[in-house]
């Protein structure tokens, strides 16, 4: 039997619950977490080749923490940072754009803190 055409008068229109958006905040946490790995990696494989006795081994392993950075790091945190941004055009629940404040800043922090420990490095470094 077909369907009458129009709306069914007997539910109210309602508008449904927006939902979030929490990939911005997810891929800021992933973020970290390849920090994380990023310093870790290198840790160990210098510890094992200290306690292997032949260190001239991981001579190769500043690479690793190059690929990290620009391989995983910068792209999850590039995408995180492009999500997050809300659009002029749509309006924005207070939890949505809490939301999205706190995926900007899981996404930048890396960078800040890199930032800051490679002048404070330099700073050592030249004795200023």
């Amino acid at each position: 039997m077909p369907q009458p055409a129009g709306q069914y008068v007997g539910a109210p229109l309602v508008q449904g619950e927006a939902k979030l958006k929490r990939s911005p905040l997810i891929l800021g946490f992933v973020g970290w977490v390849f920090v994380a790995c990023s310093f870790l990696l290198p840790y160990l494989l210098i510890r094992d080749a200290i306690k292997s006795g032949h260190p001239e081994g991981a001579g190769w392993v500043w690479i690793l923490f190059l690929i990290m950075w620009i391989g995983l790091v910068a792209p999850v945190n590039i995408f995180g940072v492009v999500l997050a941004m809300p659009s002029p055009a749509v309006p924005v629940s207070e939890k949505q754009r809490k939301l999205n404040t706190w995926g900007i800043a899981l996404n930048v922090s890396p960078w800040v803190l890199g930032a800051i420990g490679f002048v404070g490095s330099m700073f050592y470094v030249f004795g200023v």
